[in-house]
């Protein structure tokens, strides 16, 4: 019976791959979600309405309401509470 040669036995032992963080995964096969790095890499829905009065900021929320863009709608009515806190909302958003 023959055996096949093995490889002479090494005394260093081989690196074994840990695991990949997640820094350096792809954000390609993430879904876009608020907070992603993927996410991130476009500007945010108020970008143009920085310097803008409360008004304009709700005009832009009823747009997106009439427009059935909920998400969009979510993410600029919790901007403009956070800059706006005090500003009276529409009956609808209450």
């Amino acid at each position: 019976m023959s055996s096949a040669p093995t490889a002479p036995a090494s005394s260093a032992a081989t690196p074994v791959p840990g695991p990949v963080p997640k820094a350096a995964v792809s954000d390609q096969r993430r879904p876009l979600e608020p907070g992603g790095a993927a996410f991130l890499q476009s500007p945010p829905i108020w970008s143009d309405l920085e310097r803008q009065p409360p008004e304009k900021w709700l005009e832009r929320i009823e747009e997106l309401r009439q427009a059935s863009r909920t998400a969009e709608l979510i993410e600029l009515l919790a901007e403009f509470r956070k800059r706006f806190p005090d500003h009276p909302l529409p009956a609808w958003v209450r």
